[in-house]
């Protein structure tokens, strides 16, 4: 073989390390373009919800909890809580995340009720492939438990409207 002259030596060193840069550069920029979409719902979600609400515990890929509660407007009246923690896979919204529901309210939902719900969202998710479906799956779970929620406000006032009338009714025969 022919002695390579130095110079052209140094040349195509360069040009391989120019070479190797550029597909690095790509290769990050891609990698950052495919985050794009989970990002902005990520901003999103952070609008929506407060900020002991949501929770990210890692990026890229990303991991969150999302705590829900059934009343919020008095934690007197909130007896069902539960936190959705999601995994994003790298290919969402076009696969389903990763999702599970921690039950905070044992005392009154039970494991088949979480299935069923785990199950409805799915479901959604499922319909929903190809689009950012984070809020959506967390308000069906949220209508779940508020509509549960307002039942048993519902009869605990109708047993206290009872109880009262007939402590009233008690009274009035002394």
């Amino acid at each position: 073989p022919k002695p390579q002259n130095p110079e052209v030596m140094m040349m195509m060193m360069i040009l391989l390390i120019v070479n190797k840069l550029l597909i690095w550069f790509k290769m990050v920029e891609e990698d950052d373009s495919k985050w794009e979409d989970q990002e902005a719902e990520i901003e999103t979600l952070k609008c929506i919800f407060d900020e002991d609400e949501f929770t990210i515990k890692k990026d890229k890929p990303y991991n969150f909890e999302i705590l829900l509660n059934s009343n919020t407007e008095s934690e007197e009246r909130n007896y069902l809580k539960l936190k959705l923690i999601f995994d994003l896979p790298e290919s969402y919204p076009d696969e389903i995340p990763y999702f599970r529901i921690k039950n905070l309210s044992p005392d009154y939902i039970d494991n088949n009720a979480i299935d069923s719900f785990e199950n409805e969202m799915r479901e959604r998710a499922n319909e929903s492939l190809g689009q950012m479906m984070i809020f959506e799956l967390a308000d069906l779970l949220k209508e779940k438990i508020t509509t549960i929620n307002e039942t048993v406000l519902e009869k605990l006032y109708q047993i206290e409207e009872a109880q009262s009338i007939k402590n009233a009714n008690t009274e009035t025969l002394k």
